[in-house]
């Protein structure tokens, strides 16, 4: 929060053109609508697994509105869901559900894939180009204090599991990987699926890179720039 205290007033003050505050799909409560509209954003508590960061996202996009209304700071709000792609954070103790199944794919030993939950969460990913263009589009396009949702497709968290037929273990070579459901893990949010319908009709924005090729490109990625995947975040 302070840091985007720090954002917000020094581009107050030097009277920027445009702000962009990036929230998140964190901002949710737990049971949310599918596909959720922006409206549900500040509807009782955010996600309880992540709740000190979805208030933070919350806080931020409360002080976007009230910087736009009190000083005239041209605000854009953009609320993204699961971003990924090459350069992700795939370190084992802090990464999403993409990259870090991506490694455990990779150092899987016994041909196993071990996933958080029982296979039947859902989330939304958005790969990082797309994303990215988003994100410009909203910052350049929309007036201020306009919400939008950024998001590609919901797909069930390995019920299809296009992993088996991208990613092999680097210690078998060629051999496929198998899901192995914990459910006993920490899984969040049940549910995530946003409501794109402003993002198309507002901007004409829809996502141009799928999940097959987006992690197909991130698997790539990984593969030849494993040992620079970790000291950026240690």
């Amino acid at each position: 929060m302070q840091i985007f205290l720090n954002v917000i007033k020094a581009a107050e003050r030097q009277k920027v053109d445009r702000f962009l505050v990036t929230s998140s799909a964190c901002i949710y409560p737990r049971f949310c609508s599918i596909p959720t509209p922006e409206d549900e954003g500040f509807v009782g508590e955010p996600e309880p697994t992540n709740s000190g960061y979805g208030w933070a996202k919350r806080m931020q996009e409360y002080l976007g509105a009230q910087y736009a209304r009190e000083f005239g700071l041209s605000v854009s709000i953009a609320r993204p869901y699961n971003a990924y792609g090459p350069r992700d954070n795939f370190g084992p103790a802090s990464s999403h559900v993409i990259p870090a199944l991506i490694r455990k794919a990779f150092e899987s030993a016994d041909g196993f894939l071990n996933v958080w939950g029982d296979g039947s969460h859902s989330r939304s990913f958005l790969y990082v180009d797309d994303f990215a263009r988003g994100l410009l589009e909203v910052a350049a396009r929309i007036l201020w204090q306009m919400l939008l949702t950024l998001v590609q497709e919901k797909k069930r968290l390995c019920g299809s599991l296009p992993f088996r037929s991208q990613i092999s273990s680097r210690k078998s070579e060629g051999v496929p990987i198998r899901p192995r459901f914990e459910p006993a893990g920490m899984t969040g949010q049940p549910r995530r699926c946003c409501d794109t319908s402003k993002a198309n009709r507002v901007l004409g924005f829809r996502a141009q890179i799928g999940l097959l090729e987006g992690l197909k490109r991130t698997v790539e990625w990984f593969a030849t720039n494993e040992s620079r995947t970790l000291p950026a975040h240690i």
